[in-house]
């Protein structure tokens, strides 16, 4: 499954330590995928 390299989120006070964000939650993902693309697509 593919992993951003990098991940804004919406500010939380807890810092998602009571739980994961959620798709609400996301600001922007990043995805540099020089050598993994092929393999990030077919997952």
């Amino acid at each position: 499954e593919p992993q951003p390299d990098v991940a804004l989120l919406r500010y939380r006070p807890d810092f998602y330590a009571s739980a994961h964000p959620g798709p609400e939650d996301v600001l922007l993902v990043v995805e540099v995928a020089e050598t993994s693309a092929d393999y990030d697509r077919s997952v």
